[in-house]
């Protein structure tokens, strides 16, 4: 990570019983939530590689006459596989527990979005933000449409457009699962990006 395109690396820990003789010469900054502490130079992996794990949501009206039931569970426990098609897509039938019926089916994609973000750091505030735009969510809107779209023509109904924002179908600005930020085998080493304070995930 760094904050003006150059070699300067940044990480934030909670780390707070790093031994100072560990800290090697040349030492870099870095943001604790206590003190500001240093660490060595760390390698370029650290703070890119970042994914959303290709999540999307959506959900569909349901017909009036094919209820859900007001009792639902509330963690998904069905799910659509179609991982091996040419859009790969495991779609997540979502339960909506609100305890009536609501004729709302959600759905939660995994996807393979092959897009990265990555973490900046911010002088201003001191901390790391995450630089990622919504748009690089398209191509798992894509493979999500490719399922769920059989399924809409087959039972005549529609995409809802009330449930993320007004007029807006997709929840393409969420993760159930974010990935990366500090990679395993990405750094110098092919223990972890940070092979001098431990493995990291």
């Amino acid at each position: 990570m760094n904050s003006h395109s150059s070699s300067v690396s940044w990480v934030r820990v909670t780390h707070d019983d790093l031994p100072d003789q560990a800290l090697p010469q040349g030492r870099i900054p870095i943001i604790d939530h206590n003190p500001i502490r240093a660490l060595g130079d760390l390698p370029d992996a650290v703070g890119v590689g970042w994914g959303n794990n290709g999540n999307v949501m959506v959900a569909r009206g349901d017909n009036l006459w094919n209820p859900n039931g007001p009792a639902q569970s509330t963690i998904p426990i069905v799910a659509i596989d179609s991982w091996e098609s040419s859009r790969p897509c495991f779609t997540e039938i979502a339960p909506f527990p609100v305890g009536v019926d609501t004729w709302i089916s959600l759905y939660l994609a995994i996807t393979k979005n092959p897009n990265r973000g990555r973490f900046l750091f911010d002088s201003g505030t001191g901390t790391a933000r995450l630089d990622w735009q919504t748009s690089q969510n398209q191509s798992s809107i894509d493979a999500a449409r490719s399922v769920l779209d059989v399924i809409y023509q087959e039972e005549g109904t529609a995409y809802r457009s009330d449930l993320f924002g007004v007029g807006k179908v997709w929840g393409d600005d969420l993760t159930y699962h974010p990935l990366g930020g500090c990679v395993l085998g990405r750094g110098r080493t092919t223990t972890a990006a940070c092979p001098d304070i431990g493995a990291s995930t």
